[in-house]
């Protein structure tokens, strides 16, 4: 079977030294040696921004200076692997400041913001969050939504927020059973009902957070039949016009079963 390439993952701690994520640059090669091999070919590195549940939170930012290392280094081995700029949003009072000030990235320069809460957070909180962003521009991007089991019995009010606009991202490895039964049965329920919007690794090192894809493209394409786009048109991650992401297309079922 020829191996599928051209993933782009966009939700992932590669980037060494700056949060709970890779904690070497010899791990971030590693990493993205494994991404590769995997069939990604586009990196959007994510750090977390403002995590109060990480220490030294305030210092967890984007590295200009490490992301062109990492550039320079995959150019020498992986010419045809693309990188883009982002981060994880915390979701907090002053995120809209930090992001209108450029001190917290979108993804790929583009009005969509990966963005987090706490994983026992209320539901009207999240929700209340997510508004802000809307109404202030900003697409957002929901990561692992499977970690909030506020929205476990409300596919209702998910699929609300996906017609408000906000973008559903679950992690790979929920999707394949990684993090448990009720969690796989919840990121299944999303894909049948047409409410997951990407699909990303969430990769924290080169172990049981691997930066990995293919396995899980295969799944879902064989257990739902969805298909996977090839053409990104959501956001232009530097004017990539053709960037490959695990994006879930359509509505499929428009949020029924």
């Amino acid at each position: 079977m020829k191996q599928l390439t051209g993933f782009v993952d966009i939700h992932n701690h590669m980037m060494f030294g700056v949060d709970d994520g890779a904690s070497s640059e010899e791990m971030t090669c590693e990493m993205l040696e494994i991404a590769y091999k995997d069939g990604i070919r586009g990196i959007c590195l994510t750090p977390h921004f403002y995590n109060p549940m990480i220490k030294k939170r305030e210092e967890i930012t984007f590295s200009v200076e490490k992301f062109e290392r990492i550039k320079a280094f995959a150019a020498q081995r992986y010419p045809d692997m693309r990188f883009w700029c982002g981060n994880e949003l915390f979701f907090h009072n002053d995120c809209l400041e930090k992001l209108d000030s450029g001190k917290c990235f979108t993804l790929g320069n583009s009005r969509y913001v990966l963005v987090e809460f706490f994983p026992d957070e209320e539901k009207q909180t999240i929700c209340s969050g997510l508004q802000k962003l809307l109404k202030s521009g900003y697409v957002p991007v929901l990561a692992h939504i499977e970690r909030y089991r506020c929205f476990y019995r409300k596919f209702d009010c998910i699929k609300l927020l996906s017609d408000d606009g906000v973008k559903i991202q679950i992690n790979a490895s929920s999707v394949l059973g990684d993090f448990g039964v009720s969690c796989k049965h919840f990121t299944q329920k999303l894909l049948r009902c047409g409410l997951a919007d990407f699909i990303a690794t969430d990769s924290h090192n080169k172990e049981e957070r691997a930066p990995l894809l293919s396995e899980c493209f295969e799944y879902v394409e064989k257990k739902y039949g969805l298909a996977v786009s090839y053409d990104v048109g959501y956001f232009s991650l530097d004017n990539a016009e053709n960037a490959v992401s695990l994006y879930i297309r359509n509505g499929h079922n428009n949020g029924k079963e």
